[in-house]
C-alpha cells in the first residue's frame, strides 16, 4: 500500500496543515507521497525535505510576519487612511504596468531557507505540486528542479503574485483550477489517498465581499468549485479543517495549527482505519470546526 498526503491550498487557513503533520505524526501515519497546491505546497514541500513539525510550527508563531516578505515598501507600513491610500494606489499601479502586485522575490528567497535550496530528487519524501499554465490553460503536475522555485509557481495568486516562468510555461496558482491535485498522487503510485481540506467551498452572505481581492478570490474558489463537480475526484479519506478564517488572515497562526491538529484528532480511528489497519474504507469522512465567531 503507498500512502500519499494531499494538502490542499487557502492561503492563511493552509497554516491548518502542521498542526494536522503534527497530530498526524503522533498517530503514526508516514506518507510515501506529499501532495500540494499552493499553502498545501508551501507546508507539504518544506516537511517533505525533513523538517520538523516543531520548527516549522515555531517559525510560523514566533518569526513569521507576512509584511517582512512583501517587495511593495508601503505594504511593510502601519497607518491610517493615508497609507491605505497609497497602498491602493501602488496596488493599482503593479497591477496595469506589471504582471501582479508583488514580483515574489522574497518569497523565493525565504522558501529556498526553508527548503535548504534543495530539488525535487533530494527531498526525504517524495513531493509534488500543481500549478497552472495560463498559456495554455493546462493544470500542470511540478517535480522536477528546483522545489522552491516550483512551489513559489503553486502559490502565485493571479494578480497579487507575478506568475512564474517555466520551461515555456507561465503558471500561476494550482487552486485556480484544482485545489486537491489527488490525480497527481495516482500518477506517483498511491493507491491510498488522505486528503486535508483547508477551503471547502461554502456560500457567502454579500458582507463577506469586502473589496476587489475578496472578488478575485471568490470567483477563482468558485471555478474550482465548478470544476471539482465535473472531476468527480475523491480520495480515500478527506479531513477538513476549517473554521471561517479568511484566506488572507495570517493573525489567527496559533488557532490555526490547533484547527488542524484537532480535525485530525477527531477523525483518528477513520485514519486509522483507512491507512494504517489496512481496512479498505472508501466512505469520505468530514469534519469541520464550528464557524469562526472572532
Amino acid at each position: 500500500m503507498k500512502k500519499a498526503l494531499v494538502l490542499a491550498g487557502g492561503g492563511a487557513r493552509g497554516i491548518a496543515h502542521v498542526g494536522a503533520l503534527k497530530a498526524l505524526e503522533s498517530i503514526g501515519f508516514k506518507p510515501d507521497i506529499i501532495v500540494g497546491c499552493s499553502m498545501g505546497a508551501i507546508i507539504g514541500g518544506i516537511y517533505a525535505c525533513g523538517t520538523p513539525v516543531h520548527f516549522m510550527e515555531d517559525f510560523l508563531l514566533n518569526k513569521f510576519v507576512l509584511k517582512k516578505y512583501t517587495e511593495k515598501w508601503t505594504f511593510q507600513l502601519a497607518g491610517g487612511p493615508i497609507i491605505k491610500f497609497i497602498q491602493v494606489q501602488e496596488a493599482l499601479n503593479a497591477m496595469i504596468h506589471e504582471l501582479g502586485v508583488d514580483n515574489g522575490e522574497k518569497i523565493l528567497a525565504l522558501l529556498k531557507e526553508l527548503t535548504q535550496d534543495r530539488c525535487f530528487d533530494k527531498t526525504e519524501i517524495p513531493f509534488a505540486c500543481n500549478a497552472v499554465d495560463i498559456l495554455s490553460g493546462n493544470e500542470v503536475m511540478l517535480n522536477e528542479g528546483n522545489l522552491a522555485e516550483a512551489i513559489r509557481a503553486s502559490m502565485s495568486i493571479p494578480g497579487v503574485f507575478t506568475p512564474v516562468r517555466m520551461r515555456g510555461m507561465l503558471l500561476v496558482d494550482g487552486g485556480v483550477v484544482n485545489n486537491e491535485p489527488l490525480w497527481i498522487a495516482r500518477k506517483l503510485g498511491a493507491n491510498r489517498i488522505l486528503t486535508i481540506q483547508v477551503s471547502p467551498f461554502v456560500e457567502w452572505k454579500a458582507e463577506q465581499v469586502k473589496n476587489g481581492l475578496s472578488v478575485l478570490l471568490r470567483a477563482i474558489d468558485v471555478t474550482a468549485k465548478n470544476l471539482r463537480r465535473c472531476r468527480n475526484d475523491r480520495g480515500n479519506l478527506e479531513v477538513v479543517a476549517y473554521d471561517g478564517t479568511h484566506t488572507m488572515d495570517f493573525d489567527r497562526k496559533e488557532r490555526l495549527i490547533r484547527l488542524g491538529e484537532e480535525a485530525v484528532l477527531n477523525n483518528r480511528n477513520a485514519i486509522e482505519k483507512a491507512f494504517l489497519h489496512g481496512t479498505g474504507i472508501k466512505k469520505i469522512f468530514f469534519f469541520k470546526a464550528h464557524d469562526s465567531k472572532d
